[in-house]
């Protein structure tokens, strides 16, 4: 085994190790916050969450709790800005998987019931309510984006409850009981049904509203947040009087017939950095604070969350470093030794550089109607997942247009010139390949269980997630496999043919990992670059003017399904060049890219059918 291939093992293992403690001691308030994996039994399935009980939480002495739901697509672990804020200042917190994400079930059944409905909110503020260290009296319920419509959808549910109750004649005290909710945070959405109430009617609790300025998805609303006539709507009717001009950002409306506000913050954000900034949890500590104090008072800038992001970074960056040097030490073994083969070198073509802009650009623009015919067509009992069809969809694509460039400059890579490319192995030297790939995938996913089962962390940075998932998953992956393999497979081949004499293999990571990355990165920078110009999102500012806000939509999902799609391309083909540099056998690099990224993928998206 190569020495540097020694250190680099040790360095990984070092670095999940210093993930794996300082990430669960920040997210704990080093010991001062009990983090518990708990399950909920529903009618309509199981739900998954965290919940963060302070030790200065107690039944003589119950503490305020709020109740954080992320965003669709997303898990639990996305809300650890806020939860980790929120528990050390002495609240307990709730973060759940909802209904199909994460670790929770997809519901069966029982659509019109109300915990179904609110995609399993309202079913664990009934769980914060039931525990004695809680006070009842002060729960608060927030969520981002689709969590953000579930934490309408369970404001309104309650309010709704004591609304119908006073109707009918219950003693105010009575009817008021019925309404768990102190206080809702919604994030990244609005609540528009409730905003264009004309009798007056509204939410009966205290509602706070956290839209991005730029937010990709609620341009109509969160962009001119502060001038609306909805937003003027949802404070008249707070109020009791028609508001004329516009609304002050930060400024609490109090209702003068039952104390009740309103709160509205605009910051100049996009809609996946809700959920990843400083000032977005700043805004939600002011707004559960102002009407449910915090047991701790701590500034709202003293916030420690970005450090916990690093540390798992720091793991990330572990996980991904193991990979290239276990299956060094693999092939010290007989058995493994025997799949090696010839490293070969080439001359540069003259025309490598813009072939592989080329592809970039042509790849750029197959993502957006391939992801979404993925999205339409792939989602079946078989292939269960959202977007993973669309994303393996554009996948093919894009191993299509790379054969083809390889085919143009340097002849057919699969038939007539197979040793040429590398893709020629026999039968046998492939079961073993595949043998040892399997064992190198399972050996780097262990160090993310021992993550979770030690300190109920992962290695994740923003919307690059990987986490770790319930074994039936395992089988899901398995079936999305045909979908991913052959861009991986595609990806080697240009790989080895990338391989040239006289460049060192770091430049060869560099240039091979960013035209991977080009065609993602294309458009993200076509999405978010005008933005200071266009005061909005290229695509927002395209669409919406027109009046095609579905499309809008479309391009606003895209890009935010691409944020961790662009590491992950450079990540995959620096795995390919070292491990090809390594061992000469391309398909181990093909093989184990296609396990872990189906693997990522399938255990951090939705389900639209059960698993």
């Amino acid at each position: 085994m190569k020495k540097r291939n020694r250190i680099q093992l040790l360095a990984a293992l070092v670095l999940c190790a210093i993930s794996i403690i300082s990430a669960g001691l920040l997210q704990t308030d080093f010991g001062r916050v009990t983090m518990t994996d708990i399950t909920l039994e529903t009618e309509a399935g199981n739900l998954t969450a965290y919940l963060f009980k302070p030790k200065s939480a107690t039944a003589e002495n119950p503490a305020p709790a709020v109740l954080c739901s992320h965003g669709y697509l997303n898990n639990r672990e996305m809300q650890d800005c806020n939860y980790i804020e929120l528990a050390r200042r002495g609240y307990v917190v709730i973060s759940l998987d909802d209904f199909s994400h994460g670790n929770s079930d997809v519901p069966k059944g029982h659509e019109d019931s109300p915990i179904v409905k609110s995609n399993g909110l309202i079913a664990f503020i009934e769980y914060l309510d039931s525990l004695d260290y809680v006070d009842s009296t002060k729960i608060g319920v927030t969520g981002h984006s689709m969590g953000g419509s579930y934490t309408i959808v369970t404001m309104t549910y309650y309010s709704d409850l004591e609304r119908e109750a006073l109707k009918k004649g219950t003693d105010p005290t009575e009817a008021h009981k019925l309404n768990k909710i102190n206080t809702g945070v919604i994030v990244g959405n609005y609540p528009t049904r409730m905003a264009q109430k004309t009798n007056g009617e509204t939410f009966l609790c205290h509602c706070n509203v956290i839209g991005a300025k730029y937010d990709e998805f609620f341009f109509e609303n969160t962009a001119v947040l502060l001038t609306s006539d909805n937003s003027k709507n949802l404070v008249s009717n707070i109020l009791g009087t028609r508001v004329t001009g516009d609304l002050e950002e930060g400024k609490t409306y109090t209702s003068p017939k039952n104390g009740y506000t309103v709160t509205l913050y605009n910051p100049a954000q996009f809609h996946a950095t809700n959920h990843f900034s400083s000032t977005c949890v700043k805004y939600l500590l002011e707004s559960f604070d102002r009407t449910m104090p915090a047991p701790k008072s701590i500034p709202y800038t003293n916030q420690v969350w970005f450090l916990k992001e690093l540390c798992n970074l720091i793991g990330l960056i572990g996980f991904f470093l193991f990979v290239v040097p276990f299956i060094d030490l693999m092939t010290q073994i007989p058995v493994f030794a025997t799949v090696k083969e010839e490293v070969k070198y080439y001359e540069k073509p003259a025309k490598y550089v813009s072939s592989n802009i080329k592809a970039g650009f042509i790849n750029c623009l197959l993502i957006v109607p391939l992801m979404l015919i993925g999205y339409v067509a792939l989602k079946n009992p078989i292939w269960p997942q959202d977007t993973t069809g669309g994303i393996g969809l554009w996948s093919i694509g894009c191993s299509l247009v790379t054969l083809l460039i390889l085919k143009k400059g340097f002849g057919k890579p699969i038939k007539g010139n197979e040793k040429e490319f590398g893709s020629y192995i026999t039968l046998s030297k492939l079961l073993i390949t595949i043998l040892l790939s399997v064992i190198v995938t399972v050996a780097t996913y262990c160090l993310l269980f021992a993550a979770d089962l030690i300190n109920q962390t992962d290695y994740r940075f923003w919307s690059f997630d990987i986490r770790s998932f319930p074994l039936k998953k395992i089988w899901v992956a398995i079936r999305y496999i045909p979908l991913y393999v052959g861009y991986y497979i595609v990806q080697s081949i240009a790989v080895k043919r990338s391989t040239f004499r006289k460049q060192s293999e770091l430049m060869q990571i560099l240039t091979c990992g960013l035209f991977n990355m080009l065609a993602p990165a294309i458009m993200l920078i076509i999405t978010y670059a005008p933005t200071p110009l266009l005061q909005a999102t290229t695509w927002v500012a395209l669409f919406s003017k027109v009046g095609i806000a579905m499309v809008a939509s479309v391009f606003a999902l895209i890009p935010i399904l691409l944020l961790p799609i662009v590491p992950i391309m450079f990540i995959t083909a620096a795995i390919a060049v070292r491990s090809y540099r390594l061992t000469g056998n391309l398909y181990i690099a093909a093989i184990v890219n296609t396990l872990l990224i189906v693997m990522i993928t399938v255990a951090n998206t939705s389900f639209s059918f059960p698993y």
